[in-house]
């Protein structure tokens, strides 16, 4: 009998020295658990400012684009990488041509620039106005540009002369002609072949044609109201 008393008093006092326990199972199980751990995150990304892209063209195995505040973006490697170049410029370019070993691109407020260096670095071109430039084609050695004026330049972009004068928003260059398109259905095309001449072509619409290219042995003019026009006579008749 008396060992029977003595049991569950040696055995309660033997609990409460092993354990921790207070009555509180929270307290218990919080106590089995680990301790906070510390991560260290990397650091955030940088913030960086997107500039759009108005246009894009290809030449000496490299593609370059460029257009707001002289964004100029340039890809050697089939357009899975991409670089920045440097035009110096803050205003928007509208197009870019390539011929001769040099790209070529104009914009804003007349603003003309050129690069011999696959786009990375560029060097200003010297014209007398400053009219804005929508359109720019290379042929026959001759870089020919446009907006509400014909210029050409025979040192790649270096120099540019005004030919003539009209409200056209694109040229193209093949089969030894420019042609060029603009606002109420306006064609022009060279009568020469290196833009230093030119005469109107009846298009037959008045909407504002915007681009014109060259393929095929055909220039393909597009523009509004799902215009679309083509001559198989180097820009004769449409």
């Amino acid at each position: 009998m008396k060992y029977s008393l003595l049991f569950p008093i040696i055995f309660a006092f033997i609990f409460s020295s092993c354990s921790d326990f207070s009555g509180n199972e929270d307290a218990v199980e919080a106590s089995l658990k680990p301790a906070p751990v510390t991560r260290t995150t990397t650091p955030p990304t940088t913030t960086r400012t997107y500039y759009d892209l108005d246009a894009i063209t290809f030449g000496n195995n490299t593609f370059v684009a460029i257009g707001e505040r002289g964004t100029v973006r340039t890809s050697s490697d089939n357009g899975v990488t991409w670089d920045n170049g440097t035009s110096g410029k803050t205003t928007q370019f509208y197009e870019i041509a390539y011929g001769n070993s040099t790209f070529v691109s104009v914009g804003q407020s007349g603003d003309i620039i050129y690069s011999s260096d696959n786009g990375l670095s560029w060097d200003n071109g010297t014209w007398a106005e400053s009219q804005n430039l929508t359109g720019v084609a290379y042929g026959n050695s001759t870089f020919v540009a446009l907006g509400t004026r014909f210029i050409n330049s025979t040192d790649n972009g270096a120099n540019w002369t005004t030919r003539h004068t009209a409200n056209l928003y694109d040229v193209a260059f093949g089969n030894s002609k420019f042609v060029g398109c603009g606002s109420d259905g306006t064609i022009y095309w060279s009568t020469d072949n290196n833009g230093n001449n030119w005469g109107t072509r009846t298009s037959g619409t008045s909407y504002d044609l915007k681009h014109v290219v060259f393929g095929n042995n055909l220039f393909l003019v597009v523009g509004n109201g799902g215009t679309i026009l083509k001559s198989s006579d180097n820009g004769s008749r449409w």
